[in-house]
């Protein structure tokens, strides 16, 4: 008699062994070996997405120093939508990047200030607020987002550095160690109204 295979997810579970709250350690992908070998990959891991709908989880790394943990129970507020009310109060601002109205090629979108998305009250209608987001247009969000994804597979904050500020963070250091605050990109009015932009000449 042929044995079923076990779910994938329920394998990573049982290694990653969460707490009451949904929050376990950090697991590494060298750890996929033995018992646990069928959760190894090598192009995509096909059987996070199985975690959807019980863990909300976040990954860092990559290759071998790949690394995922669990960061809470999926409630089903992780689809990232916000309320019309803070929508429309939020985009009816100028970007707080670049200071200009949108357009209407480059509209003012609605930005969640955290951008690994793990702030479960920032992601429930009945939580969130206004404070949560800022106005952002079109392009600033997408490298704000091409930004943020890097952050989150090397652990290495956005460095403001690069758009001529004196100082890289106004909280913490380089290093992402949990909280995003600090960042240029969780909150650029409050790191505009820290610091004095210098430039390069």
């Amino acid at each position: 008699m042929l044995m079923k295979k076990r779910n994938l997810a329920d394998l990573f579970i049982e290694i990653a062994n969460p707490d009451y709250n949904g929050f376990s350690r950090e697991v590494f992908k060298i750890e996929f070996v033995g018992d646990y070998k069928d959760l190894y990959f090598t192009n995509g891991c096909n059987w996070m997405r199985s975690l959807k709908g019980k863990f909300l989880y976040e990954t860092s790394g990559r290759g071998e120093s790949w690394k995922i943990k669990l960061i809470g129970i999926d409630n089903g507020y992780h689809n990232r939508a916000i309320r019309t009310d803070i929508k429309n109060q939020i985009t009816k601002q100028k970007c707080v990047h670049t200071g200009f109205n949108g357009t209407t090629q480059n509209g003012i979108e609605c930005d969640h200030k955290n951008g690994r998305y793990n702030n479960t009250h920032a992601l429930n209608f009945e939580t969130q607020k206004t404070e949560d987001f800022q106005p952002l247009n079109r392009q600033s969000n997408l490298f704000k987002r091409s930004c943020c994804q890097l952050c989150k597979i090397t652990n290495k904050r956005f460095d403001a550095k690069v758009l001529g500020y004196f100082v890289s963070y106004i909280e913490g250091g380089s290093d992402y160690v949990g909280t995003c605050d600090g960042c240029y990109w969780y909150n650029v009015k409050k790191f505009k109204n820290n610091l004095t932009k210098t430039t390069n000449i």
